[in-house]
C-alpha cells in the first residue's frame, strides 16, 4: 500500500485491546500491530490475536489499495487522545503520525490471510444475545483456565445459559439470554460479512 501525507484514517481504536492479547491467555500469537487494508474505497482496520478478531470499517483518505501494518502504540495514542471530531491518524512516507504529532515506523512483519476465516454468510447460525462482561466475569469467578467456557443456549428460549468452566468445578448462569434474531442486524451483518470478504480477498 502506498501511503501520502495526505492519507488519514479515522478509525475506531477498539480492536486495540485484541492486539494487546498475549499468549497463554486465549491468545495464539500477540502482533504488536493491526493491519489497515483498503480494496477501492473500501477500508477496514483488522486486529487478531489467532482466536478472535475484530474487523471494523473506516475511512482512508487516498491510499491505494493494499495492506499497511500500522503500530497497536499509535491506537494506543488515539484513545489517549479526548477531541471532538474523533482524532485520526495520518501515513506518511516515514510512518505513522498521531494526533499529537509523534511519528511512528511501520512495523516489519506479516499478517494472517483473514479472508480465510471470514464466513460468506450467517447461514444456519443461531442468534444468542449476552452480556459479554458479564460472561467474562463469570469465568473469572469459575477459575476458568485461560478464561474458557463452554456455553449451553437452549434457542427455544430465554431461559438462562448454563456456564462450564474449563478446569474448573462449578458452573455459571446468565439470566437471561436471549435469542432474539433480529432481522435488520442479521442482513446488516450479512452485507458486512460480504463487504469484509471483498476488502480482504
Amino acid at each position: 500500500m502506498s501511503a501520502t501525507a495526505t492519507s488519514t484514517i479515522v478509525p475506531v481504536p477498539a480492536p486495540i485491546h485484541l492486539a494487546a492479547a498475549r499468549p497463554g491467555h486465549g491468545a495464539r500469537f500477540a502482533p504488536e500491530y493491526l493491519a489497515l487494508i483498503t480494496r477501492g474505497a473500501m477500508s477496514a482496520i483488522v486486529a487478531t490475536c489467532g482466536r478472535a478478531l475484530a474487523y471494523l470499517p473506516c475511512q482512508c483518505g487516498d491510499a491505494a489499495s493494499g495492506r499497511a501494518l500500522l503500530p497497536y502504540a499509535a491506537f494506543k495514542a488515539l484513545k489517549r487522545t479526548k477531541r471532538t471530531p474523533a482524532p485520526a491518524l495520518t501515513l506518511t512516507d516515514s510512518g505513522v503520525r498521531t494526533p499529537d504529532g509523534a511519528t511512528m515506523p511501520y512495523p516489519d512483519g506479516g499478517f494472517p490471510n483473514v479472508s480465510d476465516v471470514i464466513p460468506s454468510a450467517l447461514g444456519n447460525r443461531v442468534a444468542v444475545a449476552f452480556n459479554a462482561e458479564l460472561l467474562a466475569n463469570l469465568a473469572a469467578s469459575l477459575g476458568a483456565v485461560n478464561g474458557k467456557v463452554t456455553v449451553y443456549a437452549d434457542p427455544e428460549n430465554r431461559k438462562a445459559a448454563v456456564i462450564i468452566p474449563d478446569g474448573a468445578d462449578g458452573f455459571g448462569l446468565l439470566m437471561p439470554c436471549a435469542h432474539d434474531d433480529n432481522p435488520a442486524a442479521r442482513a446488516r451483518v450479512e452485507s458486512e460479512l460480504a463487504e469484509a470478504r471483498e476488502v480482504t480477498a
